[in-house]
């Protein structure tokens, strides 16, 4: 088309107004053609979901991928494609760390994706990663005592499916556009399933015309095109958050929907909330009346999800090597935590 109107204009007998109307025109058709190319027929969506639930039931009821925590899986329903996920804590919950754990799981079976780390650096966090695939200490692997056994388990680490899946990128300050032209990137070279963000406070909006609106407007942008990237490449996205001071002055420590920074349009652009709480790290030294220890337990608060109710998810916290896993709890439907 553009080359016909290039060709058009420089022709000496060509009227403007023709010209402009057949631009027009040739715009309107075009645009009629990706829009119908964009719209499926009833047929082809109802077979896609049809195949949506013979999955889901030759899968005991699993939709998506799995976190690698049964009972978060059940929560869930499993990691789905096109949703965002965001996972927000007070600092030194470990909101870092559970979505670290669940990347490390998806690239171990076969899920490619990659990290966005604008807070630590890429050899921090594979430091991290070594740690909690090889079970050694954080410490250790950071002060260099490790055994020479370790360190060829740490060489051999390079032929694994995490070293082929788990792609880090550690720029600061990406912008949405950045970001979006990195995933495209990606998407075509490694066929990627998801996308890790850490965090979205560290996301700037880069441009002129940005630098008058408010910080709130400024968040929704982020989120929202955070959000687009779920759903235009057909990702899982992990948006990692921050919740505010308020946290403090709740009566149990638990988080609220009310408590995420810039909450309104975080939570708008989100297809699920979730909360990490560690009772430790408040002083709570007993979880309940019959004195069950708080130590290592960590409880994934489910506050929203746009296809199931709010619930809780208890999980078990190793802090040696910063790694989640399952907890022998599991979790409950009520909006009080899981049942001891």
């Amino acid at each position: 088309i553009g080359n016909r109107i290039s060709n058009l204009s420089y022709d000496e007998g060509s009227d403007v107004f023709d010209l402009i109307d057949y631009t027009k025109n040739q715009l309107k058709e075009l645009e009629t053609y990706l829009i119908t190319e964009k719209i499926q027929s009833n047929e082809t969506i109802i077979d896609e979901v049809k195949q949506d639930i013979l999955l889901a039931d030759s899968k005991g009821g699993i939709i998506g991928y799995s976190t690698g925590i049964p009972a978060l899986d059940l929560a869930l329903l499993g990691l789905r494609e096109g949703l965002k996920y965001v996972i927000a804590a007070l600092p030194g919950q470990g909101k870092t760390s559970l979505v670290k754990s669940i990347c490390i799981f998806l690239a171990q079976n076969g899920v490619p994706g990659v990290f966005f780390s604008m807070e630590m650096s890429k050899k921090q966090i594979m430091m991290s990663c070594i740690s909690t695939i090889l079970n050694i200490p954080n410490v250790s692997i950071q002060q260099g005592r490790v055994s020479p056994d370790d360190l060829q388990r740490i060489e051999d680490l390079k032929l694994t499916l995490f070293s082929k899946n788990f792609l880090i990128d550690d720029r600061s300050a990406l912008s949405p556009e950045e970001m979006r032209l990195t995933v495209k990137k990606l998407v075509a070279e490694y066929d990627i399933k998801w996308v890790a963000i850490d965090h979205i406070g560290k996301q700037k909006l880069k441009g002129n015309h940005h630098k008058n609106k408010s910080k709130e407007e400024r968040v929704s942008e982020i989120a929202s095109e955070n959000k687009n990237l779920a759903k235009d490449f057909n990702l899982v996205v992990f948006e990692l958050s921050q919740l505010t001071k308020e946290t403090m002055k709740n009566a149990d420590k638990k988080p609220n929907l009310g408590n995420l920074r810039d909450s309104g349009a975080i939570e708008a652009e989100a297809d699920v909330v979730m909360f990490v709480h560690r009772p430790e790290k408040h002083g709570i030294k007993e979880l309940n009346d019959e004195g069950d220890s708080s130590e290592g337990f960590a409880e994934i608060i489910i506050a929203k999800q746009r296809f199931g109710p709010p619930m809780s998810v208890a999980t078990r916290y190793i802090a040696q090597t910063t790694t989640f896993v399952a907890h022998e709890v599991g979790m409950q439907l009520e909006d009080n935590g899981p049942v001891f």
